[in-house]
């Protein structure tokens, strides 16, 4: 017998466009940290868009850094699609990828990124060391950390991983 789905698929069922997936989401974003010292008791590192190779390289672990310029959003989907040759409509090139879950909703006939907090990273991991190499993004954000291919390829292609806080999704 022909098996129906019990629900329908979650971009129809939030009332989301069934290519979702295919999109990147992008929106600007001036992170308003509280910290205006490291714990070092240095200044807080200022990068903007678009990030050079210099500014990322000089970066070390521990350092605190405000972003500001664009930042575009990438899940599981997104990765996937991306490695399987899907073509994507933004340049990363210098750019930033947030590792996010956005809730988007529809106001009045236009979507809306209304809250965004960083997802788990480790997912993106089969993907990202390819993603790093032809995309040529500098700054990856997101939360708990990547593995050691990714961060070979963060060394290689002079990108960095950025630690984000959990729990806090409103933009």
């Amino acid at each position: 017998p022909h098996l129906q789905p019990k629900q329908k698929p979650k971009s129809e069922k939030y009332g989301l466009p069934a290519d979702v997936h295919k999109k990147v989401y992008y929106f600007p974003l001036c992170c308003g940290i509280m910290i205006k010292k490291q714990k070092d008791g240095g200044d807080m590192i200022e990068l903007k868009y678009p990030f050079d190779e210099k500014s990322i390289r000089s970066l070390k672990a521990g350092d605190a850094v405000s972003i500001t310029g664009i930042i575009h959003t990438g899940r599981d989907k997104f990765h996937k699609y991306f490695a399987d040759g899907g073509r994507i409509n933004v340049d990363f090139k210098d750019g930033a990828l947030f590792h996010c879950g956005p809730v988007v909703v529809k106001r009045g006939g236009e979507w809306k990124v209304v809250a965004a907090g960083p997802t788990t990273s480790v997912r993106e991991n089969p993907y990202e060391p390819e993603f790093i190499a032809k995309s040529g993004v500098r700054i990856i954000i997101g939360k708990g950390g990547m593995d050691a291919a990714t961060l070979e390829a963060m060394r290689k292609y002079g990108a960095v991983y950025i630690q984000a806080v959990g729990g806090a999704a409103a933009i």
